[in-house]
């Protein structure tokens, strides 16, 4: 049928441009495979310019392996690491597109971080949030499985970040625990300021954990593995 032949030529032309955006336009999908854009594997899944001084990756290694011991204390053991990307100049803007904040972790497969990011704060943020997708799962984490301010609260927790104050206002947790899908955090960061939205998250997790203890936390997290809503797997672990 015609329909069928029209489909199939419009699906085809949907993958050629894919694949002509990811070979020839700046993208973040590149960094799959940084090797092929000229990046260097300094350890396993692990990815530096080729232009990166020695102290430079000497450093970042000893940082990385200071961030997964953070996150390992928490979890009691590491998911597979992700491809790290060190992107310490603008020259990495060429390849992978702009870049913007110091970390950013895409789902849990990659880890881009720039010159401020290669410490062992910013990199055991990003690494909270790979492992957590990798338990979880990436897809019922992007579609409010688990919310926005649980996943970010816990990475600043976890990684002691010292920017945030204590506590922030009602108004802000309220947002928060009212807006929980990550379409909706840039807007609360708007409204907020970013140190308030991940500080409130924060606290938030804070609040939490004081209530039922890093094993409740945990617990929750199983839950949410085992295909629970987040709603329901909180029930279980505040009894």
């Amino acid at each position: 049928m015609k329909i069928f032949k029209y489909l199939g030529c419009f699906l085809f032309s949907l993958v050629l441009a894919g694949c002509f955006a990811v070979f020839f336009v700046p993208n973040p999908l590149r960094m799959m495979q940084p090797s092929y854009f000229g990046f260097e594997e300094i350890a396993p899944q692990i990815f530096a310019p080729p232009t990166s001084s020695p102290k430079l990756r000497e450093n970042a290694l000893k940082e990385i392996k200071a961030a997964e011991q953070i996150v390992i204390e928490f979890y009691g053991s590491l998911a597979p690491r992700p491809k790290i990307v060190l992107c310490p100049f603008e020259t990495c803007d060429d390849v992978f597109g702009k870049r913007g904040s110091r970390g950013v972790a895409y789902g849990k497969r990659v880890i881009r971080v720039n010159e401020k990011g290669i410490n062992s704060v910013i990199l055991s943020h990003e690494l909270m949030h790979t492992n957590l997708k990798a338990r979880v799962g990436e897809w019922r984490t992007y579609f409010g499985s688990v919310p926005a301010w649980f996943d970010e609260g816990l990475a600043v927790l976890i990684s002691i970040d010292q920017r945030y104050e204590a506590f922030y206002p009602d108004k802000v947790l309220a947002d928060l625990k009212s807006n929980p899908g990550w379409w909706q955090w840039g807007d609360i960061m708007k409204r907020h300021g970013w140190r308030a939205t991940y500080g409130g998250s924060q606290q938030l997790v804070k609040e939490l954990s004081d209530k039922v203890g890093k094993v409740g936390i945990l617990r929750l997290i199983k839950r949410l593995e085992d295909g629970m809503s987040f709603d329901e797997a909180l029930k279980t672990v505040r009894g």
